[in-house]
């Protein structure tokens, strides 16, 4: 294991930021710094401190994770990775941002188009627009979201983002 420092950090992220930029917009908590990071990382930070997801977690996973499991069993054959950890986390991840309506194959590809354009480093055209595809149906799915959570919170951490977290300090 590497430890690192803030600074190599974010040099790696400033050498990064076109991609951050082009895949998860702009203003992202990714490509920021100073008060406006803190700003945004406030909408996050405290429905995903170790605590808050300690205390919660179980009620939230272990269902998620049955049903994977169960799914699998029945199958007689699983890959680790594509057939539980990727999805678990996926799925999990989902329902704590509040995209449990989500059904579980698109934020599935959301998640693999996302990762394929951040590390396209060949430049892969095909792959860039799958990139380009998610972002836009991921947009056009926030600003409906976003819409309904701002007369209607949930609960979930997206409402909170929307309602409470981008507070400036």
């Amino acid at each position: 294991m590497v430890a690192t420092t803030h600074t190599p950090a974010c040099s790696v992220l400033r050498n990064s930021a076109r991609e951050l930029d082009d895949y998860f917009g702009m203003p992202n908590i990714l490509s920021m710094e100073g008060p406006e990071h803190r700003g945004l990382r406030k909408g996050i930070d405290q429905r995903f401190r170790p605590q808050a997801i300690a205390s919660g977690f179980d009620e939230l996973a272990r269902p998620i994770a049955r049903a994977y499991v169960e799914r699998v069993r029945a199958s007689g054959r699983c890959d680790a990775t594509a057939d539980l950890l990727e999805p678990i986390s996926v799925r999990v991840i989902g329902d704590m941002l509040g995209f449990a309506d989500v059904d579980d194959a698109v934020l599935q590809r959301w998640f693999r188009s996302l990762s394929a354009g951040m590390v396209n480093l060949a430049g892969d055209p095909d792959v860039a627009a799958e990139a380009d595809r998610a972002r836009a149906e991921i947009d056009a799915d926030l600003r409906e979201r976003i819409a309904r959570l701002t007369v209607e919170p949930d609960g979930s951490a997206l409402a909170h983002m929307i309602h409470d977290g981008l507070v400036g300090d």
